[in-house]
């Protein structure tokens, strides 16, 4: 079998890998704190991450799948839906990550508990870390288009 898609056959081994790491760190255990919802849930994301990772690899050997791959980068209406989607996303992350750090920021003001404070932190230099890359960006595709 040759291998048609490297980007398919890298999506199914780190969805294979992932499927390895939650089947090593599924804990079963008959304790009194054994749970039947967390059970359901340990076995649900298992399954899920199996099956995208059989996906992708059926997919990384197959042409058909390939060829429509193909098709699909080529298709200016999906390239514009993909961008614009990606904009709505990053204008949303942008604006969530800066309420974000208000909130946690002004409940840290309000109780004096570490964690507000931390979580605020993180949030801010989330928040600069995207306008400094948004500006990076946009000075690349100003020297570009």
């Amino acid at each position: 079998m040759k291998i048609q898609s490297k980007k398919y056959l890298t999506l199914g081994i780190l969805y294979g890998l992932l499927t390895l790491f939650l089947a090593f760190t599924l804990r079963v255990d008959n304790t009194d704190v054994f749970s039947w919802l967390e059970l359901f849930k340990s076995l649900f994301f298992l399954v899920v991450t199996f099956c995208a990772s059989a996906y992708h690899l059926v997919c990384a050997f197959s042409a058909e799948a390939l060829e429509e791959e193909q098709i699909e980068k080529a298709d200016e209406r999906n390239n514009l839906i993909n961008d614009k989607t990606n904009a709505v996303i990053g204008r949303i992350c942008f604006i969530s990550c800066l309420l974000f750090a208000i909130l946690f920021l002004g409940l840290w003001g309000f109780f004096q508990s570490d964690g507000f404070l931390w979580t605020g932190i993180l949030f801010a230099v989330i928040f600069n870390l995207l306008i400094v890359i948004s500006i990076f960006v946009e000075r690349h595709y100003e020297k570009t288009i």
